[in-house]
Protein backbone atom coordinates (compact mmCIF):
# COMPACT_ATOMS: atom_id res chain seq x y z
CA UNK A 1 0.00 0.00 0.00
CA UNK A 2 1.33 3.53 -0.85
CA UNK A 3 0.15 6.66 0.74
CA UNK A 4 -0.06 9.80 -1.24
CA UNK A 5 1.48 12.84 0.36
CA UNK A 6 1.84 16.36 -1.46
CA UNK A 7 4.06 16.58 -4.39
CA UNK A 8 6.65 18.73 -3.39
CA UNK A 9 10.64 18.40 -2.54
CA UNK A 10 12.46 21.20 -1.36
CA UNK A 11 11.38 20.61 1.78
CA UNK A 12 8.87 21.92 4.61
CA UNK A 13 10.70 25.26 5.38
CA UNK A 14 10.25 26.36 1.60
CA UNK A 15 6.91 25.20 1.73
CA UNK A 16 5.92 26.89 4.48
CA UNK A 17 6.80 30.31 2.66
CA UNK A 18 4.20 29.59 -0.31
CA UNK A 19 1.12 31.64 -0.05
CA UNK A 20 -2.29 30.01 0.21
CA UNK A 21 -3.00 29.85 -3.18
CA UNK A 22 -0.09 27.85 -3.81
CA UNK A 23 -1.26 26.12 -0.75
CA UNK A 24 -4.48 25.05 -2.03
CA UNK A 25 -3.06 24.29 -5.56
CA UNK A 26 -0.93 21.58 -4.05
CA UNK A 27 -3.12 20.33 -1.22
CA UNK A 28 -6.56 20.20 -2.97
CA UNK A 29 -4.96 17.46 -5.53
CA UNK A 30 -3.31 15.37 -3.05
CA UNK A 31 -6.40 14.80 -0.81
CA UNK A 32 -8.50 13.91 -3.93
CA UNK A 33 -5.61 11.25 -4.72
CA UNK A 34 -5.84 10.24 -0.72
CA UNK A 35 -9.25 9.00 -0.81
CA UNK A 36 -8.32 6.40 -3.43
CA UNK A 37 -6.11 4.68 -0.32
CA UNK A 38 -7.31 1.37 1.69
CA UNK A 39 -8.52 3.08 4.90
CA UNK A 40 -9.80 0.41 5.95
CA UNK A 41 -6.79 -1.51 5.71
CA UNK A 42 -4.69 0.80 7.43
CA UNK A 43 -7.37 1.40 10.08
CA UNK A 44 -6.99 -2.34 10.95
CA UNK A 45 -2.62 -2.59 10.53
CA UNK A 46 -2.96 0.67 13.32
CA UNK A 47 -6.05 -1.12 14.95
CA UNK A 48 -8.15 2.05 15.41
CA UNK A 49 -11.50 2.90 14.70
CA UNK A 50 -11.50 4.19 10.77
CA UNK A 51 -13.74 7.04 12.06
CA UNK A 52 -10.42 7.94 13.56
CA UNK A 53 -7.56 7.27 11.01
CA UNK A 54 -10.31 8.87 8.18
CA UNK A 55 -10.89 12.45 10.16
CA UNK A 56 -8.57 14.36 9.15
CA UNK A 57 -6.00 13.64 6.22
CA UNK A 58 -2.75 14.60 7.66
CA UNK A 59 -4.10 12.29 10.29
CA UNK A 60 -4.27 9.75 8.30
CA UNK A 61 -0.77 10.01 7.02
CA UNK A 62 0.38 10.40 10.76
CA UNK A 63 -1.35 6.86 11.11
CA UNK A 64 0.55 5.73 8.37
CA UNK A 65 3.73 6.80 9.29
CA UNK A 66 3.36 5.08 12.40
CA UNK A 67 2.10 1.62 10.53
CA UNK A 68 5.26 1.97 8.22
CA UNK A 69 7.72 1.89 11.51
CA UNK A 70 6.29 -1.65 12.45
CA UNK A 71 4.07 0.09 14.85
CA UNK A 72 0.57 -0.55 15.66
CA UNK A 73 -1.97 0.39 18.80
CA UNK A 74 -2.23 -1.64 22.40
CA UNK A 75 -5.24 -1.73 24.11
CA UNK A 76 -4.63 -0.11 27.91
CA UNK A 77 -7.46 -2.19 29.15
CA UNK A 78 -6.29 -5.24 28.65
CA UNK A 79 -2.10 -4.84 28.92
CA UNK A 80 -1.11 -6.04 32.26
CA UNK A 81 -0.10 -3.11 33.99
CA UNK A 82 3.26 -2.93 35.14
CA UNK A 83 5.28 -0.25 37.54
CA UNK A 84 8.58 -0.87 36.47
CA UNK A 85 11.61 0.51 38.06
CA UNK A 86 11.74 3.68 39.68
CA UNK A 87 11.66 5.92 42.41
CA UNK A 88 9.26 6.96 45.34
CA UNK A 89 8.77 10.41 43.83
CA UNK A 90 6.76 8.71 40.50
CA UNK A 91 5.07 5.76 43.00
CA UNK A 92 1.22 5.78 42.16
CA UNK A 93 -0.96 4.25 44.93
CA UNK A 94 -3.79 4.20 42.15
CA UNK A 95 -1.94 3.09 39.24
CA UNK A 96 -3.83 0.02 38.05
CA UNK A 97 -7.11 0.83 40.10
CA UNK A 98 -10.45 0.65 38.37
CA UNK A 99 -13.21 3.06 39.29
CA UNK A 100 -16.63 3.35 37.77
CA UNK A 101 -15.08 1.41 34.82
CA UNK A 102 -12.13 3.62 34.51
CA UNK A 103 -8.17 2.37 34.79
CA UNK A 104 -6.06 4.69 36.52
CA UNK A 105 -2.83 4.34 34.90
CA UNK A 106 -0.50 6.74 36.79
CA UNK A 107 0.91 9.73 35.40
CA UNK A 108 5.03 8.64 34.90
CA UNK A 109 3.84 4.93 33.73
CA UNK A 110 1.00 5.98 31.29
CA UNK A 111 3.84 6.81 28.74
CA UNK A 112 7.21 6.05 27.34
CA UNK A 113 9.54 7.31 24.47
CA UNK A 114 11.35 3.73 23.97
CA UNK A 115 7.92 1.72 24.09
CA UNK A 116 7.30 0.34 20.59
CA UNK A 117 3.59 0.49 20.20
CA UNK A 118 1.29 3.50 20.59
CA UNK A 119 -1.44 2.60 23.61
CA UNK A 120 -5.26 2.81 22.94
CA UNK A 121 -7.26 4.21 25.62
CA UNK A 122 -11.21 4.65 25.32
CA UNK A 123 -10.72 7.30 27.94
CA UNK A 124 -9.43 9.38 25.39
CA UNK A 125 -10.36 11.75 22.31
CA UNK A 126 -10.28 10.32 19.23
CA UNK A 127 -7.36 12.66 18.68
CA UNK A 128 -5.34 10.46 20.58
CA UNK A 129 -4.82 7.37 17.85
CA UNK A 130 -2.87 9.31 15.04
CA UNK A 131 -1.12 11.23 17.92
CA UNK A 132 0.20 8.21 20.01
CA UNK A 133 1.44 6.65 16.58
CA UNK A 134 3.28 9.87 15.24
CA UNK A 135 4.98 9.37 18.75
CA UNK A 136 6.51 6.06 17.61
CA UNK A 137 7.10 7.27 14.20
CA UNK A 138 9.19 10.18 15.74
CA UNK A 139 11.66 7.06 17.55
CA UNK A 140 13.41 8.15 20.69
CA UNK A 141 17.18 9.28 22.04
CA UNK A 142 18.77 7.10 24.49
CA UNK A 143 22.47 6.24 25.27
CA UNK A 144 23.69 4.26 28.16
CA UNK A 145 25.34 7.25 29.66
CA UNK A 146 23.38 10.01 28.74
CA UNK A 147 23.07 12.89 31.07
CA UNK A 148 19.99 14.31 32.13
CA UNK A 149 20.06 17.28 29.76
CA UNK A 150 20.27 15.17 27.39
CA UNK A 151 17.06 12.97 28.50
CA UNK A 152 15.70 16.21 28.82
CA UNK A 153 16.10 17.08 25.21
CA UNK A 154 15.56 13.47 23.92
CA UNK A 155 12.00 14.16 25.85
CA UNK A 156 11.37 17.72 24.25
CA UNK A 157 12.12 16.26 20.70
CA UNK A 158 9.85 13.20 21.01
CA UNK A 159 7.09 15.56 22.18
CA UNK A 160 7.40 17.89 19.25
CA UNK A 161 5.76 16.59 16.55
CA UNK A 162 2.78 14.72 18.12
CA UNK A 163 2.04 17.99 19.67
CA UNK A 164 2.22 20.10 16.09
CA UNK A 165 0.49 17.61 14.49
CA UNK A 166 -2.94 17.96 16.95
CA UNK A 167 -2.96 21.88 16.99
CA UNK A 168 -1.57 21.99 13.75
CA UNK A 169 -2.52 19.70 10.56
CA UNK A 170 -4.57 17.16 12.11
CA UNK A 171 -7.05 20.14 11.93
CA UNK A 172 -6.89 20.72 8.29
CA UNK A 173 -10.40 19.18 6.92
CA UNK A 174 -10.78 17.35 10.40
CA UNK A 175 -14.53 16.74 10.20
CA UNK A 176 -17.91 18.31 10.06
CA UNK A 177 -18.24 21.73 12.04
CA UNK A 178 -14.45 21.32 12.95
CA UNK A 179 -13.43 24.35 11.42
CA UNK A 180 -11.94 26.61 15.21
CA UNK A 181 -9.93 24.22 15.76
CA UNK A 182 -8.89 21.88 18.95
CA UNK A 183 -11.03 23.11 21.79
CA UNK A 184 -10.71 21.25 24.99
CA UNK A 185 -13.78 21.27 25.96
CA UNK A 186 -16.03 20.06 23.26
CA UNK A 187 -13.32 17.57 21.62
CA UNK A 188 -15.70 14.63 20.23
CA UNK A 189 -14.56 11.29 22.10
CA UNK A 190 -15.45 9.48 19.00
CA UNK A 191 -14.87 10.22 15.43
CA UNK A 192 -17.50 9.63 12.91
CA UNK A 193 -16.99 8.54 9.73
CA UNK A 194 -19.97 10.09 7.84
CA UNK A 195 -18.47 13.68 9.54
CA UNK A 196 -14.93 13.37 7.58
CA UNK A 197 -16.69 15.47 5.03
CA UNK A 198 -13.17 15.25 3.17
CA UNK A 199 -13.26 11.70 2.63
CA UNK A 200 -16.62 11.74 0.73
CA UNK A 201 -15.06 14.30 -1.43
CA UNK A 202 -16.24 17.44 0.21
CA UNK A 203 -13.33 19.72 0.30
CA UNK A 204 -15.48 23.24 1.08
CA UNK A 205 -13.50 23.45 4.59
CA UNK A 206 -10.27 23.50 2.81
CA UNK A 207 -9.97 27.32 2.66
CA UNK A 208 -10.94 28.11 6.03
CA UNK A 209 -9.06 25.44 7.81
CA UNK A 210 -5.84 25.62 6.18
CA UNK A 211 -4.54 27.97 8.18
CA UNK A 212 -3.70 25.43 10.75
CA UNK A 213 -1.04 24.07 8.50
CA UNK A 214 0.29 27.35 9.51
CA UNK A 215 0.21 26.87 12.73
CA UNK A 216 1.99 23.88 12.66
CA UNK A 217 4.76 25.00 11.19
CA UNK A 218 4.91 28.22 13.58
CA UNK A 219 5.12 25.51 16.06
CA UNK A 220 7.62 23.11 15.14
CA UNK A 221 9.89 26.09 13.84
CA UNK A 222 9.35 27.86 17.35
CA UNK A 223 10.12 24.87 19.03
CA UNK A 224 13.16 23.67 16.92
CA UNK A 225 14.82 26.96 17.66
CA UNK A 226 14.42 27.13 21.22
CA UNK A 227 15.59 23.53 21.13
CA UNK A 228 19.05 25.17 19.24
CA UNK A 229 18.97 27.48 22.14
CA UNK A 230 19.29 24.91 24.83
CA UNK A 231 21.94 22.62 23.09
CA UNK A 232 23.91 25.78 22.84
CA UNK A 233 23.61 27.26 26.27
CA UNK A 234 23.19 24.21 28.53
CA UNK A 235 20.26 25.29 29.96
CA UNK A 236 16.39 24.90 30.00
CA UNK A 237 14.27 27.45 27.73
CA UNK A 238 10.86 27.49 28.99
CA UNK A 239 8.56 28.06 25.59
CA UNK A 240 4.60 28.57 27.02
CA UNK A 241 1.86 28.18 23.88
CA UNK A 242 -1.42 28.58 24.38
CA UNK A 243 -3.32 26.04 22.04
CA UNK A 244 -6.74 24.67 22.65
CA UNK A 245 -7.83 26.36 25.80
CA UNK A 246 -5.13 25.18 27.47
CA UNK A 247 -0.91 26.61 27.80
CA UNK A 248 1.18 24.13 27.04
CA UNK A 249 4.76 24.39 28.22
CA UNK A 250 7.04 21.76 26.40
CA UNK A 251 10.02 22.70 28.51
CA UNK A 252 8.24 21.36 31.58
CA UNK A 253 6.82 19.03 30.49
CA UNK A 254 10.37 17.15 29.11
CA UNK A 255 11.39 17.72 32.85
CA UNK A 256 8.79 15.96 34.24
CA UNK A 257 9.39 13.50 32.19
CA UNK A 258 13.32 13.07 33.14
CA UNK A 259 12.06 13.32 36.69
CA UNK A 260 9.97 10.02 35.62
CA UNK A 261 12.09 8.24 33.59
CA UNK A 262 15.86 8.76 34.03
CA UNK A 263 16.53 6.03 36.75
CA UNK A 264 14.16 3.74 34.34
CA UNK A 265 16.77 4.55 31.50
CA UNK A 266 19.82 4.12 33.23
CA UNK A 267 18.47 0.74 34.79
CA UNK A 268 21.15 -2.35 33.14
CA UNK A 269 18.21 -4.46 32.24
CA UNK A 270 16.65 -1.63 30.34
CA UNK A 271 19.51 -0.48 28.80
CA UNK A 272 20.44 -4.08 27.51
CA UNK A 273 16.80 -4.18 25.48
CA UNK A 274 17.37 -0.46 24.11
CA UNK A 275 20.68 -1.14 22.80
CA UNK A 276 19.02 -3.69 20.69
CA UNK A 277 17.19 -1.25 19.19
CA UNK A 278 17.43 -0.24 15.46
CA UNK A 279 19.66 2.91 14.27
CA UNK A 280 16.64 4.87 12.68
CA UNK A 281 14.72 4.17 15.65
CA UNK A 282 17.01 4.99 18.35
CA UNK A 283 19.35 7.89 18.28
CA UNK A 284 22.51 7.98 20.26
CA UNK A 285 23.07 11.56 20.14
CA UNK A 286 21.14 14.92 20.12
CA UNK A 287 22.25 16.17 16.95
CA UNK A 288 21.09 12.85 15.17
CA UNK A 289 17.72 12.75 16.74
CA UNK A 290 17.39 16.36 16.29
CA UNK A 291 17.86 15.74 11.96
CA UNK A 292 15.65 12.68 12.12
CA UNK A 293 12.69 14.85 13.99
CA UNK A 294 12.59 17.24 10.76
CA UNK A 295 12.96 14.70 8.56
CA UNK A 296 9.87 12.96 9.55
CA UNK A 297 7.80 16.53 9.94
CA UNK A 298 8.63 16.32 5.74
CA UNK A 299 8.02 12.75 5.91
CA UNK A 300 4.29 13.51 7.47
CA UNK A 301 3.77 16.10 4.73
CA UNK A 302 5.37 15.16 1.34
CA UNK A 303 5.68 11.89 -0.68
CA UNK A 304 4.46 8.89 -0.57
CA UNK A 305 4.26 6.48 2.30
CA UNK A 306 4.81 3.13 1.33
CA UNK A 307 4.03 -0.05 3.58
CA UNK A 308 5.99 -2.99 2.63
CA UNK A 309 8.13 -5.14 5.25
CA UNK A 310 5.25 -3.96 7.64
CA UNK A 311 4.89 -7.13 9.07
CA UNK A 312 8.37 -8.18 9.58
CA UNK A 313 9.00 -4.90 11.30
CA UNK A 314 5.74 -5.35 13.63
CA UNK A 315 7.57 -8.84 14.89
CA UNK A 316 10.62 -7.47 15.54
CA UNK A 317 8.82 -4.63 18.04
CA UNK A 318 6.92 -7.53 19.63
CA UNK A 319 9.98 -9.02 20.88
CA UNK A 320 11.32 -5.52 21.75
CA UNK A 321 8.04 -4.80 23.80
CA UNK A 322 8.29 -8.18 25.26
CA UNK A 323 12.26 -7.94 26.10
CA UNK A 324 11.65 -4.37 27.32
CA UNK A 325 8.52 -5.69 29.88
CA UNK A 326 10.66 -8.66 31.41
CA UNK A 327 13.61 -6.02 31.92
CA UNK A 328 10.67 -3.43 34.14
CA UNK A 329 9.89 -6.61 36.15
CA UNK A 330 6.91 -8.14 34.62
CA UNK A 331 5.98 -11.43 35.17
CA UNK A 332 5.32 -14.61 32.49
CA UNK A 333 1.71 -13.69 32.55
CA UNK A 334 2.25 -10.05 32.05
CA UNK A 335 4.69 -10.01 29.30
CA UNK A 336 2.04 -12.22 26.91
CA UNK A 337 -1.11 -9.91 28.41
CA UNK A 338 0.50 -7.22 26.10
CA UNK A 339 -2.77 -6.02 24.82
CA UNK A 340 -1.80 -6.96 21.28
CA UNK A 341 -0.49 -10.75 21.13
CA UNK A 342 -2.34 -11.78 24.21
CA UNK A 343 -5.30 -10.20 26.08
CA UNK A 344 -5.28 -10.11 30.41
CA UNK A 345 -8.65 -11.06 30.44
CA UNK A 346 -8.28 -10.76 34.06
CA UNK A 347 -7.74 -7.13 34.59
CA UNK A 348 -10.51 -5.97 32.38
CA UNK A 349 -12.92 -8.05 34.55
CA UNK A 350 -11.92 -6.13 37.30
CA UNK A 351 -12.89 -3.37 35.44
CA UNK A 352 -16.14 -4.70 34.44
CA UNK A 353 -16.92 -5.59 38.40
CA UNK A 354 -16.15 -1.74 38.94
CA UNK A 355 -19.02 -0.68 37.02
CA UNK A 356 -21.39 -3.32 36.64
CA UNK A 357 -21.27 -6.11 38.88
CA UNK A 358 -24.80 -7.58 39.15
CA UNK A 359 -24.35 -7.54 34.96
CA UNK A 360 -20.99 -9.04 35.19
CA UNK A 361 -22.61 -12.01 37.30
CA UNK A 362 -25.56 -12.56 34.87
CA UNK A 363 -23.57 -12.31 31.61
CA UNK A 364 -21.09 -15.30 33.10
CA UNK A 365 -24.09 -17.44 33.84
CA UNK A 366 -25.97 -16.99 29.96
CA UNK A 367 -22.19 -16.84 28.60
CA UNK A 368 -19.04 -17.83 30.16
CA UNK A 369 -16.84 -17.10 27.16
CA UNK A 370 -18.90 -13.16 26.49
CA UNK A 371 -15.76 -11.73 28.00
CA UNK A 372 -13.43 -12.70 25.21
CA UNK A 373 -16.73 -12.12 22.36
CA UNK A 374 -16.55 -8.49 23.77
CA UNK A 375 -13.01 -8.03 23.30
CA UNK A 376 -13.29 -8.75 19.65
CA UNK A 377 -16.43 -6.87 19.09
CA UNK A 378 -16.69 -3.52 17.24
CA UNK A 379 -18.34 -1.64 21.09
CA UNK A 380 -14.46 -2.66 22.81
CA UNK A 381 -12.77 -0.61 20.29
CA UNK A 382 -15.10 2.42 20.53
CA UNK A 383 -13.57 5.48 22.37
CA UNK A 384 -16.44 5.39 25.13
CA UNK A 385 -16.92 4.67 28.76
CA UNK A 386 -16.50 0.74 29.76
CA UNK A 387 -20.34 0.83 30.55
CA UNK A 388 -21.39 2.14 27.57
CA UNK A 389 -19.50 -0.21 25.59
CA UNK A 390 -21.00 -3.01 27.55
CA UNK A 391 -24.45 -1.91 27.20
CA UNK A 392 -23.62 -1.50 22.82
CA UNK A 393 -22.42 -5.17 23.02
CA UNK A 394 -25.22 -6.55 24.98
CA UNK A 395 -27.90 -4.26 23.09
CA UNK A 396 -26.71 -6.60 19.92
CA UNK A 397 -27.68 -9.94 21.94
CA UNK A 398 -29.67 -9.28 24.86
CA UNK A 399 -31.14 -6.03 25.90
CA UNK A 400 -32.63 -7.10 29.12
CA UNK A 401 -29.09 -7.27 29.80
CA UNK A 402 -27.87 -4.02 27.93
CA UNK A 403 -30.65 -2.01 30.12
CA UNK A 404 -29.05 -3.61 33.23
CA UNK A 405 -25.74 -2.89 32.22
CA UNK A 406 -27.14 0.99 31.39
CA UNK A 407 -28.77 1.29 35.14
CA UNK A 408 -25.04 0.12 37.20
CA UNK A 409 -23.46 2.89 34.77
CA UNK A 410 -25.54 5.42 35.78
CA UNK A 411 -25.02 4.04 39.23
CA UNK A 412 -21.70 4.06 39.23
CA UNK A 413 -21.19 7.40 37.38
CA UNK A 414 -23.58 9.60 38.94
CA UNK A 415 -22.24 13.32 39.50
CA UNK A 416 -24.64 15.61 41.70
CA UNK A 417 -24.35 18.77 43.90
CA UNK A 418 -24.06 19.61 47.53
CA UNK A 419 -26.84 18.78 49.88
CA UNK A 420 -29.65 21.56 50.19
CA UNK A 421 -30.31 22.60 53.91
CA UNK A 422 -34.31 22.56 53.98
CA UNK A 423 -35.98 25.41 55.61
CA UNK A 424 -39.98 25.21 56.16
CA UNK A 425 -42.35 23.92 53.90
CA UNK A 426 -40.77 26.08 50.95
CA UNK A 427 -43.21 27.73 48.42
CA UNK A 428 -41.83 26.93 44.95
CA UNK A 429 -40.17 23.46 44.03
CA UNK A 430 -37.17 23.83 41.39
CA UNK A 431 -36.03 20.50 39.79
CA UNK A 432 -32.56 19.70 41.30
CA UNK A 433 -29.79 19.25 38.38
CA UNK A 434 -28.15 16.56 40.33
CA UNK A 435 -30.85 14.33 39.08
CA UNK A 436 -31.61 12.55 36.06
CA UNK A 437 -34.92 10.83 34.44
CA UNK A 438 -34.10 7.50 32.86
CA UNK A 439 -36.36 5.50 30.35
CA UNK A 440 -35.56 1.33 30.09
CA UNK A 441 -37.37 -1.41 28.37
CA UNK A 442 -37.30 -3.49 31.69
CA UNK A 443 -37.82 -3.04 35.28
CA UNK A 444 -34.37 -2.77 35.83
CA UNK A 445 -34.59 -2.12 39.54
CA UNK A 446 -36.38 -5.16 40.08
CA UNK A 447 -33.89 -6.99 37.88
CA UNK A 448 -30.93 -5.53 39.84
CA UNK A 449 -32.71 -6.93 43.04
CA UNK A 450 -32.61 -10.53 41.96
CA UNK A 451 -36.64 -10.34 40.90
CA UNK A 452 -37.69 -10.96 37.69
CA UNK A 453 -38.48 -7.93 35.72
CA UNK A 454 -41.55 -6.43 34.59
CA UNK A 455 -42.03 -4.00 31.46
CA UNK A 456 -40.59 -0.82 30.90
CA UNK A 457 -39.34 1.77 33.97
CA UNK A 458 -38.57 5.31 34.30
CA UNK A 459 -36.42 5.79 36.99
CA UNK A 460 -34.83 9.16 38.28
CA UNK A 461 -31.19 8.22 39.27
CA UNK A 462 -29.04 11.36 41.43
CA UNK A 463 -26.55 11.99 43.86
CA UNK A 464 -26.12 14.05 46.76
CA UNK A 465 -22.93 14.16 48.36
CA UNK A 466 -21.59 10.39 48.85
CA UNK A 467 -25.50 9.30 48.51
CA UNK A 468 -26.92 7.96 45.38
CA UNK A 469 -30.36 7.95 44.94
CA UNK A 470 -32.94 5.28 42.69
CA UNK A 471 -36.54 6.53 42.13
CA UNK A 472 -38.86 4.64 40.14
CA UNK A 473 -41.76 6.78 39.02
CA UNK A 474 -45.13 6.15 38.54
CA UNK A 475 -45.93 7.94 34.63
CA UNK A 476 -48.04 10.57 36.49
CA UNK A 477 -45.29 11.49 38.57
CA UNK A 478 -42.88 10.97 35.50
CA UNK A 479 -44.69 13.96 33.83
CA UNK A 480 -44.26 15.88 36.15
CA UNK A 481 -41.29 15.69 36.71
CA UNK A 482 -40.85 16.77 32.77
CA UNK A 483 -42.56 19.44 33.16
CA UNK A 484 -40.28 20.89 35.53
CA UNK A 485 -37.75 21.18 33.41
CA UNK A 486 -39.50 24.30 31.84
CA UNK A 487 -40.69 26.16 34.94
CA UNK A 488 -40.55 25.71 38.61
CA UNK A 489 -44.33 25.12 40.62
CA UNK A 490 -45.62 26.01 43.99
CA UNK A 491 -45.67 23.48 45.79
CA UNK A 492 -49.49 23.08 46.26
CA UNK A 493 -49.59 22.57 42.97
CA UNK A 494 -46.74 19.63 43.24
CA UNK A 495 -48.82 18.05 45.74
CA UNK A 496 -52.22 18.01 43.91
CA UNK A 497 -50.06 16.08 41.02
CA UNK A 498 -48.73 13.42 42.33
CA UNK A 499 -50.18 13.48 46.07
CA UNK A 500 -47.87 14.08 49.49
CA UNK A 501 -46.34 10.88 49.82
CA UNK A 502 -44.85 11.62 46.10
CA UNK A 503 -43.90 15.02 47.08
CA UNK A 504 -42.20 13.71 50.47
CA UNK A 505 -40.70 11.53 48.80
CA UNK A 506 -39.08 13.63 46.18
CA UNK A 507 -38.18 16.43 49.06
CA UNK A 508 -36.18 14.24 51.53
CA UNK A 509 -34.25 12.72 48.29
CA UNK A 510 -33.46 16.38 47.19
CA UNK A 511 -34.72 15.57 44.11
CA UNK A 512 -37.13 18.93 44.50
CA UNK A 513 -35.62 20.89 46.69
CA UNK A 514 -37.59 24.02 47.74
CA UNK A 515 -36.65 27.66 46.77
Amino acid sequence: MSIPGIEWTAGWRAFAELDEHEWIARVEPWVAALRAVDAAALAREARLPLGEVVASPFGLRAVALGVQAGSTSVDRETRTLIDGPGTENTADDEHGVWAAGRLHVGKYQAFMADAPFATYDPAHVAKWGPHELMHRAAGFFWRADASRFEHYLGARLNELLPVALWYGPDQVLRLRDDEEGFVRSRAEREAAVEDAAWWAGDFDALRSTLRWLRVGFEHVAGELAVIDQEIASGRLVPSPRHRGGAVLDASSDAAAYVVGHHERLGEPAVAAVLAEVPEGVCFDTITAYRAHVEQVWDALLFGPIVLDDVAARREARVQWDHDLRAAMGATDDAIVGDGHTGFDLGQLHDGVLSVAPVSADLAEARDPDWLDDFTESGAFRARAPLGERLRRFWAERDPLLADLVHFEHLLATATGGARHHLEGDGDTLVRNDAFALHAFDHDVVALHAGVDPGGPARVLVGRIDDDVSVIPLEPAVADLWRRLADTDLPTADVDAAIGPDWLATLRDTQALPPR
